[in-house]
């Protein structure tokens, strides 16, 4: 069983600290499945109605980690589910955890919520064989305590340039801060220089593709730096018509024909003793390296197995002790309060989210 603690759920805070901890049974279970790298699957979710879903986020995190702050942008109430997943345990496996945060357009590619909304593990096959347990709890955001947006003027100034972006619009304070610099102190120079310099750039660019002979340079992206990109001008770009003709058949095939002939006409052929020789140097080589392999193997099938078990015992400090947690950074033990956790907890005091 995996338990999710949070502070004030019926009063809480976009920026969210939780924290978790899972049964000794779960872990030992993990480790006897021999699963290295443990990740806990966070999805939050709004429920509009009893049959519908509306997925806002998805996190994967090291279970080892114990705890993490989750940014909220909308008011009212959401659940956070928690699984535990891994990946098949190989590079050449099938599934990759990495492949649960995947999105297709708006929507998540593998499909986390059955038909009636609600969660479950299970309703893929593939990601119920790698992950285990399964744990939730509900929050309500205050919309109070989101930070106030700043004055229409000087919204539109500061994203000016970040109306294209995936982001148009800053998540918290700090997202706008970080713009509002660049507002105040480069953006005020005419865009017209830029757009001058990047044509140029471009044109210089096609024009030494067409001293090549390339086919089918694009010229648009110079007198349209706003709306096309770099790549477009060879987008559509063909071979050079100095090395294929129109119809792709290589102009100096013949040469490279020429040559190969003249070449085994020249060389003679090796000797019965020669050919011999060679095959039991190759012989000799490949033996000296399939050793040096297989000691490489057993060496680091020995160290990863000391991990395995050192990792396993750091990690009996997640482990439910049957008190409710608090999700606060100074209560976690020392080796867990991270740079990456002591960042988080910084952030959160200085930058309030923006409700959307």
């Amino acid at each position: 069983m995996i338990r999710l603690f949070v502070e004030s759920p019926g009063q809480a805070n976009p920026n969210l600290a939780l924290r978790w901890c899972v049964d000794k049974e779960t872990l030992d279970e993990l480790k006897e499945k021999g699963v290295k790298n443990p990740q806990l699957l966070l999805v939050v979710a709004q429920h509009p109605d009893q049959w519908s879903v509306r997925e806002i986020e998805r996190k994967l995190i090291p279970l080892d980690q114990a705890m993490e702050w989750l940014e909220f942008n909308r008011p009212g109430r959401h659940t956070i589910y928690a699984t535990i997943v891994w990946d098949d345990g190989d590079d050449a496996g099938w599934f990759k955890v990495r492949s649960l945060l995947e999105r297709s357009g708006s929507r998540f590619e593998r499909e986390m919520f059955n038909y009636d909304g609600k969660f479950s593990r299970t309703y893929q096959g593939l990601v119920c064989k790698h992950s285990l347990d399964e744990g939730s709890v509900d929050v309500i955001v205050a919309e109070e305590l989101f930070a106030k947006k700043p004055p229409a003027w000087l919204n539109w100034w500061v994203n000016l340039w970040f109306r294209a972006t995936e982001i148009p619009q800053p998540t918290n304070q700090c997202y706008f801060r970080r713009r509002a610099i660049l507002a105040f102190t480069i953006q005020p120079i005419p865009v017209f220089i830029w757009a001058l310099l990047i044509s140029l750039t471009r044109l210089v660019m096609a024009a030494a593709y067409l001293l090549c002979g390339m086919r089918g340079i694009s010229f648009k992206p110079v007198i349209h730096p706003f709306k096309l990109c770099l790549g477009n001008i060879e987008r559509d770009m063909g071979s050079s018509v100095f090395l294929e003709d129109k119809y792709g058949k290589s102009r100096f095939s013949f040469i490279g024909r020429g040559l190969r002939t003249i070449w085994r006409a020249l060389a003679p052929p090796p000797s019965a003793e020669e050919l011999e020789r060679r095959q039991q140097d190759e012989k000799e080589r490949i033996e000296k390296k399939s050793g040096e392999v297989a000691r490489k193997a057993r060496e680091k099938q020995e160290r990863e197995q000391k991990e395995f078990g050192a990792f396993y015992e750091e990690l009996q400090d997640v482990v439910c002790i049957g008190v409710p947690l608090k999700p606060k950074l100074e209560l976690l033990p020392e080796r867990r309060r991270t740079i990456h956790l002591r960042y988080k907890d910084l952030k959160v005091k200085v930058c309030k989210p923006y409700a959307r």
